[in-house]
This record gives structure tokens, sequence and C-alpha cells, in this order.
């Protein structure tokens, strides 16, 4: 898979995408934090041993100050140790298999990839680039914005002075 993205880089890219459901994001986070370039999941996460690493979290819940907890093992991103290994691990790679074909079967893709100096970082690069610009455009509108709803509140203060004055004429008008 020569010139391809290692797991791992396909991983992280899938992860930071903002173009994948916030689930498909997740389960790449967690697969992320489990695996290396082989696809092979962290001996220690599967054994259930206590360790600290970026993400893996342990789950225990009841007893009293850690006294007569239950332990319900590693977690990755809030995915179960059987999650990770048993359903998300064997469809991210069927989903990195088809990428891998489709950029292998097709020149256009292989050229595209090659054209991107950012790599795989970028995507988020263009997300980060887009939403600085927009926050930007906000900003310039803003003075705008801020005239328009001065002006509507002078108007819905003039409109109720308005029917004030016409309300009391009116009163005024019946009691003669």
């Amino acid at each position: 898979m020569a010139d391809f993205y290692t797991p791992r880089e396909w991983l992280q890219r899938r992860a930071s995408n903002n173009g994948y459901s916030d689930q498909a994001r997740a389960q790449a986070q967690a697969l992320l934090n489990v695996v290396g370039d082989g696809w092979d999941v962290d001996r220690r996460f599967l054994d259930q041993e206590k360790y600290s690493s970026p993400g893996v979290t342990r789950k225990t819940d009841g007893g009293f100050f850690g006294i007569g907890a239950k332990d319900h093992g590693n977690y990755s991103n809030g995915f179960s140790t059987y999650e990770v290994n048993r359903l998300i691990l064997p469809e991210m790679k069927r989903a990195y298999e088809a990428d891998y074909n489709v950029w292998k079967n097709d020149p256009d893709v292989r050229k595209q990839a090659r054209s991107n100096t950012g790599g795989y970082y970028n995507q988020p690069t263009q997300n980060t680039a887009r939403n600085i610009a927009l926050a930007n455009e906000n900003l310039r509108l803003m003075p705008n914005e801020l005239k328009r709803i001065d002006e509507a509140e002078r108007n819905k203060y003039a409109n109720i002075d308005n029917d004030y004055n016409r309300l009391s004429d009116n009163l005024e008008n019946n009691w003669k």
C-alpha cells in the first residue's frame, strides 16, 4: 500500500474530518486511541489491564469510596473493549480497504492525493480556514446588524408611544 495512508493516518483523517458523522468520527477516535499502524489493538487494552493512555478510561460504578465498586474494564472514547475489537475494528478495516481499492484503481484519485501537499491534514486545515473566513465575515457585518437592531428598538418604542397616545386620545374623547 505504498503512498497510501497508513491505518493511523487514515483514522486520524477520519476522526478530524467534519464530513463524517459524529458517530463515525467517535469510532475512528476510539480506534486511534488503541491501535497501531498494522491494525493491532493494544494488548493491555484487550487484556483489561489498568494503564494510562490518552482517551482510554476505566469504568467502575457503585461502592463507597471505591470499596465494593464494580469494575467494567477499559473504555476507549466511550466504547468498551468488545465494541472496539469486535464491532468497530472490522468495519473500519473494511472501509480502509474500500478507500485503498478506490485509490489503487483510479489514477485521478492517486494524482489528486499526490497533489495535496498537506497530506491528511489538508481537509481539517481547509475547514479551519473556512471557519476563520466566516468569523471574519460575521465580524465585518456586525456593526450593520447592531444598527438594524437599534433601529428596530427605536421603531418598537415609537409604535408603543403612538399606540399609547392614540388610546389615551380615544379615552379622552369617550369621556367628553
